[in-house]
Order: structure tokens, then C-alpha cells, then sequence
């Protein structure tokens, strides 16, 4: 019994080494690309990230852009905002301030339009991403 822990323990203190010594620069950028091509579903699918619709727009706001998609007015928001890197950590960011008020929805007259947050493709793409990862450094036996 003794042997197996020792054994296992190795295994793991290989793949600590393997993991030490490996770059994640490339395992971030891909989880940063996953996570900004989930932003970008919102605008194209005009839904949350757990995929419920958008509210769609007032008859009174539809006569005034005449045809622009839901928070895309000048385009300005969706540019500005998104996912961007910080050291080891992804995050979110929203700009101008009416991309926070529809996130949120906490302001009255402002419906809830989650826009960050992490869609079911994100989540297995981020997932299939870690297995290939784990699997170009696997341990031989």
C-alpha cells in the first residue's frame, strides 16, 4: 500500500513539475477567445448567457433607431466592451455606462440584457480546451 501512495504521489509531483515549467500564456489567450466569442452570441442572438431572449424592444424605442438590433445603437458599446486578460485572470468589462444598466437591470426603465457571463458553448469549449491541455502533457506510466 505503501508503494501505490508513494507511486501516485510521484505521478503527481511530475505533473506539478510538467505544469510548473509549462506557459499558459496560450491556454488563457484560448479561454479569452472562448469567453469573448460567448459575447459576441449575445449581440448575434440577441439572448442572455443562460439563452433566454433579450426584452425585445417598445414599439416607441423601435420608431427611434430605426431597425438598429437591440444595444446596438452606434456600435460604441459592443466595441468597448467584452473580455479582455488582467496578469492570470480573464475579465469582464462593460462600457458606456448603459451596457452596466442592462446587465444589471436595477435602473427602472432599463430592462435586464445580461451580457457577460458564461453561455453552455463557452462552458464544454472551455472544457475540451482543458482535457487537449492535460493531454499534450500527459504523464507516461
Amino acid at each position: 500500500m505503501k508503494f501505490t501512495t508513494t507511486v501516485k504521489v510521484n505521478k503527481l509531483q511530475a505533473l506539478a513539475d510538467k505544469l510548473k515549467d509549462r506557459e499558459l500564456t496560450e491556454l488563457r489567450q484560448d479561454f479569452l477567445d472562448i469567453m469573448n466569442e460567448s459575447y459576441n452570441r449575445r449581440f448575434e442572438t440577441d439572448t442572455d448567457p443562460e439563452g433566454r431572449p433579450w426584452q425585445v424592444l417598445s414599439p416607441a424605442t423601435l420608431a427611434q433607431k430605426d431597425g438598429v438590433e437591440i444595444l446596438e445603437d452606434s456600435g460604441l458599446g459592443r466595441r468597448e466592451s467584452g473580455y479582455r486578460l488582467e496578469g492570470d485572470r480573464i475579465v469582464g468589462e462593460l462600457s458606456p455606462e448603459y451596457m452596466v444598466k442592462h446587465q444589471t437591470g436595477e435602473e427602472e426603465n432599463v430592462p435586464q440584457r445580461k451580457i457577460l457571463g458564461m453561455d453552455d458553448r463557452a462552458e464544454y469549449e472551455i472544457d475540451q480546451a482543458l482535457k487537449d491541455y492535460f493531454t499534450s502533457i500527459r504523464i507516461s506510466r
